[in-house]
């Protein structure tokens, strides 16, 4: 493979220079990047990032001199696990290609148009309540019963048999069982097939996967509920707030050559921007960027401004998706927003991998025509958006 190197025209998608780093195409149809750049820089980064494009790249290794960096084009990140490194290079020590393990899929499902989701989830969250500690939360973290009441933020109870094991301690509950609730669901639209959270267990009854918690939703840019997100009760590895999804890859059909869901007629949530605004009574001239829904829905209540919330700081480019006219960033256009300001948490300053998606961010809305801002406060006001407001600030913004 011949390497191409990079240009003005064309800069390193991983450190944004003109020079020096290179570009291959790989047998496979994707790109490798070999950034030449500080390996220590590129030290945080060491599983992937997304490029000064918006498209993410995974890491292939550092060369046996420890100065080429190479990275690997790749379309979604549950990939990485699919790619394999060929070394076939004395100067690279990964530098031949990448190639994917193709996986047959077997009953996967693809999720409701949006307007069918909107109305099952709004009437699942109309049918659930809100328990007391989760209110309880709800006020200290801010909330006003308007807030809460207007976004129909609901509990979502704990799995059946976890209920009926523990139904004399605290896992009692108002909220009704999952497969009541899914009942409920059917008897009203028919079928759960192609509802993100729902799935049939084994003995053949609609149920749901998640585990339990507070539910907030996403809209889009209809004010359409099209996923949920959750705020898990207990502690968990990989965060507190999780999709509402009832997906998981199996790995026994996978060695097989299988891609498969663990959860019979399940479907899987996938990332995606949340939509807060109000046009009848917000300041459509200006809109805040952010990370997560709960900052996105007290920022909107309280700025009284549009506010976009991505599901991570890495996640910028799902503001670029799709083709004109009908991506997220054309959508801000077409209702007036001119100014966008990128409002990450407040310890943006001390994270080098923030700050580089922050950068990613600036250089994909400079090119889209968009005034950009950056809002930084001290963290003693508060470390996110949310926080901030909800303590009697507001943010403060220079143009980038």
């Amino acid at each position: 493979m011949n390497i191409k190197s990079v240009t003005k025209a064309r800069p390193c998608p991983i450190c944004g220079k003109p020079d020096w780093c290179g570009i291959m195409q790989s047998d496979s149809g994707g790109e490798l990047i070999i950034c030449q750049r500080n390996v220590d820089a590129l030290k945080p980064y060491k599983d992937g990032l997304y490029g000064m494009n918006g498209t993410y790249y995974l890491c292939v290794g550092i060369s046996k001199q420890g100065q080429n960096n190479i990275f690997a084009d790749a379309e979604e990140i549950w990939e990485k696990e699919q790619l394999r490194k060929n070394a076939n290079s004395s100067r690279f020590s990964h530098g031949k290609c990448m190639t994917k393990k193709t996986l047959t899929p077997v009953d996967i499902l693809l999720p409701l148009p949006d307007s069918a989701l909107h109305k099952i989830y709004l009437s699942m969250l109309d049918y659930l309540i809100l328990e007391p500690r989760h209110k309880e939360y709800l006020k200290r973290e801010g909330w006003t019963d308007s807030l809460i009441e207007s976004h129909h933020i609901k509990s979502f109870p704990e799995e059946d048999y976890v209920r009926f094991q523990n139904r004399d301690s605290a896992c009692r509950s108002k909220n009704p069982w999952r497969k009541e609730l899914a009942d409920y669901l059917i008897n009203k639209f028919g079928s759960l097939e192609g509802v993100p959270g729902a799935y049939i267990n084994k003995r053949g009854n609609w149920t749901f996967a998640p585990k339990s918690g507070i539910l907030f939703p996403l809209y889009n840019q209809k004010h359409e509920i099209y996923r949920l997100r959750i705020r898990l009760e207990h502690d968990c590895k990989g965060g507190k707030y999780r999709n509402f999804s009832s997906y998981k890859v199996d790995d026994d059909a996978e060695k097989q050559g299988f891609l498969m869901n663990v959860f019979a007629k399940g479907c899987q949530a996938g990332n995606h921007l949340g939509f807060y605004f109000n046009p009848s009574r917000d300041d459509m001239h200006i809109a805040y960027l952010t990370e997560g829904e709960k900052k996105g829905m007290i920022g909107n209540f309280l700025l009284k401004a549009p506010v976009i919330s991505i599901p991570g700081v890495n996640s910028y480019s799902k503001l670029i998706e799709g083709t004109k006219p009908n991506r997220p960033i054309d959508f801000l256009k077409s209702v007036g927003v001119h100014i966008l300001v990128i409002a990450f948490d407040a310890d943006k300053m001390t994270n080098e991998k923030v700050m580089a998606c922050q950068e990613n961010v600036i250089h994909i809305l400079r090119d889209e025509g968009f005034v950009i801002g950056l809002a930084e406060w001290d963290i003693c006001q508060g470390k996110g958006l949310d926080d901030l407001l909800t303590n009697g600030y507001k943010p403060a913004y220079t143009l980038a």
